[in-house]
């Protein structure tokens, strides 16, 4: 199966004169923001930018350059090897990187990072997805309670801050939360800046509230919105999404589809199929439909309960599942039990809810299709 290694060989030798930006770009430069450019990107939204093979060059250069091509769990490992691929190509070497942002901060329970690219007539602001990092996770969580994150302040930040003078196009693009933050900031900028915004591709990012769809800025955008899911998608499929809804093929299999490099690629386009993700719907209708039942201040309370037990367990420090799964299960159940009875019993509770909202969809049968967070359940 075809995928972004294939597109660099196919299309590296074609300028972006000669064929324009295109949704196959826009998951490259997605997958390549996993990796830390500090020290190798400028972090001005005024500067120039450096050219894409110069920072090839500088990034294989730096004494860490090692430790910068390891990726935490769930982020491909060939990473690096494809940044550094495209940056040797006619297509992406005179390509400028500039305005590195990258943001974790424990107090604000943010995790945050973009970049621009500038090509002639365009600059792509590429939002990162989640990283390894516990508060990343925290934070995503939190999109099911907070009316706006702090990477989501950031991202519409980032996106005024690097249009204020500009003239040129815009491609907003993110994979995984990163897709969440593209449409998030595109609606939200200001008028000026949405008028320039020519697509936003979102690859397999979480959706929003229902309310979110009905602001007159969202209405304005919605048709350049482009949102890209693999057939076994979880991430993408939560919460609520528009119809613009395209379902790829992916080489993996279950969760590990969320991998853009498992993604076939085609020369322009992504070969969309017409699939049924039943097994996706129903995991994300269950999961939807308990988030529906629980008020805010519960759906908080959770992700404070659940998040303490793993801070407890020190998942950052040992790398979560990497580890040993007994030692894991076993720290876990330790601080579980050191957990205050409050905190206990949300958790008790809420997981039973869960329990229950899968066994109520179980009897649905194949009538999945106006579920919570499916294709067409808005």
């Amino acid at each position: 199966m075809t995928n972004l290694f294939d597109y660099l060989e196919w299309r590296g030798d074609v300028s972006f004169s000669e064929s324009p930006f295109n949704e196959i770009d826009g998951l490259l430069l997605s997958q390549i923001s996993y990796i830390d450019f500090s020290g190798a990107v400028t972090h001005g939204f005024k500067d120039r930018g450096q050219r894409m093979d110069e920072v090839s060059e500088i990034i294989q250069g730096l004494p860490d350059f090692a430790e910068r091509s390891r990726f935490s769990e769930g982020i491909n490992p060939r990473t690096m090897e494809l940044f550094i691929q495209a940056a040797s190509t006619r297509r992406f070497s005179d390509v400028r990187m500039k305005a590195f942002s990258d943001i974790l901060d424990e107090s604000r329970e943010e995790q945050f990072s973009a970049m621009t690219y500038c090509m002639k007539k365009i600059n792509a602001v590429i939002y990162r997805g989640t990283d390894g990092h516990l508060v990343g996770w925290k934070e995503d969580c939190h999109l099911s309670c907070m009316d706006e994150i702090p990477a989501q302040a950031s991202a519409l930040e980032y996106l005024q801050k690097s249009q204020s003078r500009g003239w040129r196009k815009i491609i907003i693009a993110g994979h995984s939360k990163g897709g969440n933050l593209s449409i998030y900031a595109a609606t939200k900028c200001p008028a000026k800046i949405r008028r320039k915004i020519l697509r936003i591709y979102n690859y397999d990012g979480p959706g929003f509230e229902k309310e979110f769809f009905s602001s007159p800025n969202y209405t304005e955008i919605s048709e350049r919105i482009c949102t890209f899911v693999p057939k076994f998608s979880i991430v993408g499929m939560l919460f609520n999404h528009t119809q613009n809804l395209k379902v790829v093929t992916s080489g993996a299999k279950g969760i590990m589809q969320h991998d853009p490099l498992s993604w076939e690629t085609g020369p322009i386009k992504f070969p969309v199929q017409e699939a049924d993700a039943m097994k996706s719907k129903y995991l994300n209708s269950t999961v939807n439909g308990w988030i529906d039942k629980l008020s805010r201040e519960q759906r908080s309370q959770f992700v404070d309960a659940a998040f303490d037990i793993l801070k407890k367990a020190r998942f950052d420090e040992t790398g979560g599942s990497k580890s040993n799964p007994i030692e894991s299960a076993g720290r876990m159940i330790s601080a579980y039990a050191r957990l205050d009875p409050e905190a206990r019993h949300v958790l008790q509770n809420t997981v039973q809810l869960l329990i229950k909202s899968g066994f109520s969809n179980l009897g649905r049968g194949k009538n999945q299709e106006n579920l919570p967070g499916s294709p067409n359940g808005h």
